[in-house]
């Protein structure tokens, strides 16, 4: 579980100021003023390596089994983000069982096809530029 009022709740973009986008019209952000920690020990959404790993060193003694859901959006833009790839490669690298959810018309599971042969992490979109270089770092 993470604290989106430590991270994200504030904006739509890590620049507060910035315009908002278009994806976002029907949205308002919270207006709680809470400090929002984007990297370092106090962010909670750069830990997904360790949190994996914990649970799945775990597992045995709590549920027998470990399981990784990747819920995919209809546009399958989920899979065009850098953290999700790098988390998906991560469970792939501990052998944890990963389900996606995800669209179910035939239309969009052949479009699915098609991007699953064209996905590059190093074509992948990050928010941070910071988070792009050091998944990058990470997997060379």
């Amino acid at each position: 579980c993470i604290d989106q009022h430590s991270c994200i709740c504030g904006s739509f973009t890590p620049d507060p100021n910035a315009e908002k986008p278009a994806w976002a019209a029907n949205y308002s952000v919270c207006k709680c003023g809470e400090f929002k920690y984007l990297s370092g020990p106090r962010c909670e959404i750069d830990k997904f390596d360790d949190m994996i790993v914990e649970l799945y060193e775990s597992a045995p003694r709590y549920t027998q089994h470990l399981s990784h859901i990747i819920v995919v959006d209809k546009d399958f833009e989920t899979l065009t983000r850098i953290w999700v790839l790098k988390e998906i490669h991560r469970g792939q690298e501990l052998r944890v069982p990963q389900y996606a959810i995800q669209p179910s018309e035939q239309k969009d599971l052949e479009k699915l096809k098609d991007l699953k042969e064209k996905i590059d992490i190093r074509k992948a979109k990050a928010t941070i530029q910071a988070d792009y270089d050091r998944i990058i770092a990470s997997i060379a």
